[in-house]
């Protein structure tokens, strides 16, 4: 087991303008707790049912017919989903993970206003200033472990937090802490689902979407973060 983080009394947990974990923080709006480590400063909330019926139908056209989804190749391996990397207006940061590099896409009008209706939901004050959004097509479409720990969200030296929204089929979404990965937890994500990473979430843990033979359904999800280090080619790096 690695050293203790400090505790949440010693320092106090926020992230988008708000106090965290938000499954202590605004329990009563309906946030669980599925991570709750203090050792390691990492936590993980959840919350259902959160979006009507009708909101989730209209984001599920907008999103499978809006984004420009891509499946690129390295090294002779295909991106087992597809995916997209979107970012607020004047940031042009690539995302490169896993030998791939995704050139941003604006955020247009219509997704801010999907990412503000889910900050007013989280109760988040600052707008995400990007988003890693990923279409699976069924089961066999997967990620494997991995952590988010990208020079872009220096979440290897600061608390952070990752937002989480999923749409359509349900997928199981699994956490292993790096020192002990042996212990997974498990939560399934369903239709409408919102999902937080906190705190030091990304230090300490990494986290997967199995493949699932019986899942023969598609999925969006949609991860906002925050670029906290801009890379020097963007015009926000000395910003």
């Amino acid at each position: 087991m690695p050293p203790p983080e400090q505790t949440l009394e010693a320092l106090p947990l926020s992230g988008g303008g708000v106090s965290g974990p938000l499954s202590v923080a605004q329990s009563h709006s309906g946030w669980k707790s599925v991570l709750h480590d203090d050792h390691r400063r990492s936590f993980v909330s959840h919350r259902k049912e959160a979006f009507t019926a009708q909101a989730l139908s209209e984001w599920w056209d907008i999103l499978s017919n809006k984004i420009e989804w891509r499946r690129p190749q390295t090294s002779g391996r295909i991106l087992p989903r597809s995916a997209a990397w979107l970012t607020s207006e004047g940031c042009t940061c690539p995302y490169m993970y896993s030998g791939l590099v995704f050139a941003p896409a604006k955020m247009t009008d219509w997704f801010e206003q999907l990412t503000d209706r889910v900050c007013f939901t989280c109760g988040l004050k600052d707008r995400p200033n990007s988003c890693n959004a990923n279409f699976y097509e069924n089961g066999m479409q997967s990620v494997g472990w991995h952590s988010d720990d990208e020079p872009l969200f220096d979440a290897l030296n600061q608390d952070v937090l990752i937002v989480s929204l999923s749409l359509g089929a349900t997928r199981s979404f699994e956490l292993r802490s790096k020192d002990n990965p042996t212990a997974t937890t498990k939560l399934e994500l369903e239709n409408g689902d919102l999902c937080t990473m906190e705190g030091l979430c990304q230090k300490h843990y990494r986290h997967r979407v199995p493949r699932e033979k019986n899942v023969d359904a598609p999925r969006i999800n949609l991860t906002w973060r925050w670029v906290l280090k801009h890379d020097s080619s963007c015009p926000k790096h000395s910003a």
